[in-house]
C-alpha cells in the first residue's frame, strides 16, 4: 500500500469505529469458548488484554506528546489525562494507598489512617482541578465534530467508550443490587468490557496520527 493510500485509509472519517470493532471482536473472540476458566484466565489482571491495554496507552501517549509540536500546552495536557487513564489500568489509585481513592468511602473508612485521607484527599483535588481545567477545550471538539473532521470523530469516540465499559465492569453489581439473579457467567460481559478498554487508548492513538496527518499536510501546501 503506498503512503498516498495509507494516508486517505487513516484519514475515513469513521475509522474509529472500525479500529473498535475489530478490537472488541478479537477480545471477545479469544474468549471463545466462553468457558469459565478462559474468560478467568483473560480477564484477570495479567492476561493478555490487561498487558495489551497497558502498551497501547504508551503508544497512545507517545502519539499525543508527538503531537506537542503543533500545540505543546493543549497536547501537554491531553497527554496528561489520558496518562491519568493508563495510572487508573495499572491500579496506581490503589498501590500506595490502603484502599482506592477513587471512591468517596476511601476518606470516610475508620481503617484508613487520617495522614493518608489528607494526603489522598490534596492529591485528587489536584488532579481534579487539573482534569476541569483541561475541559475547558470542549469546543475544540465541538467545533470538530461540526467539521467532521477524523481527530474529533475518533476523540469522541474515546470519550463515550469510556463510560460505556464502566457501565460493562459495573454490570453485576448494578443487577445484584437490583436483585437480579445473574443465571450466566459475568466474566462473559467481562471479557467484552476489557476489550473496550483497551480500545480506547487505539483510538486515542489515531486520534492523534489523524490530527497529525492533518497539520503536516496542511503545512506542506
Amino acid at each position: 500500500m503506498g503512503r498516498e493510500k495509507l494516508e486517505a485509509l487513516l484519514m475515513r472519517p469513521y475509522l474509529a469505529v472500525a479500529v473498535a470493532l475489530v478490537i472488541t471482536a478479537i477480545g471477545v473472540l479469544s474468549g471463545f469458548p466462553f468457558s469459565e476458566e478462559r474468560l478467568n484466565a483473560l480477564t484477570k489482571e495479567d492476561g493478555w488484554i490487561e498487558v495489551a491495554t497497558v502498551v497501547v496507552y504508551g503508544v497512545a501517549l507517545l502519539s499525543l506528546l508527538s503531537c506537542c509540536r503543533f500545540e505543546p500546552a493543549f497536547f501537554a495536557q491531553s497527554a496528561f489525562v489520558v496518562g491519568l487513564l493508563a495510572a487508573r489500568e495499572l491500579d496506581l489509585h490503589k498501590a500506595f494507598t490502603t484502599d482506592s481513592v477513587l471512591t468517596t468511602r476511601f476518606f470516610f473508612r475508620d481503617h484508613v489512617p487520617v495522614p493518608e485521607k489528607v494526603i489522598a484527599g490534596l492529591v485528587v483535588v489536584a488532579l481534579l482541578i487539573v482534569v476541569l481545567h483541561y475541559l475547558r477545550n470542549w469546543r475544540r471538539l465541538r467545533d470538530g465534530l461540526k467539521a467532521r473532521t477524523p481527530a474529533a470523530l475518533s476523540a469522541a469516540l474515546a470519550i463515550l467508550l469510556l463510560p460505556a465499559a464502566k457501565f460493562l465492569d459495573a454490570f453485576g453489581r448494578l443487577l445484584r443490587g437490583f436483585g437480579i439473579e445473574i443465571t450466566f457467567n459475568i466474566d462473559a460481559v467481562g471479557i467484552v468490557e476489557e476489550s473496550l478498554e483497551l480500545a480506547i487508548p487505539a483510538v486515542i492513538a489515531l486520534a492523534a496520527a489523524q490530527y497529525a496527518l492533518r497539520r503536516t499536510s496542511s503545512l506542506g501546501r
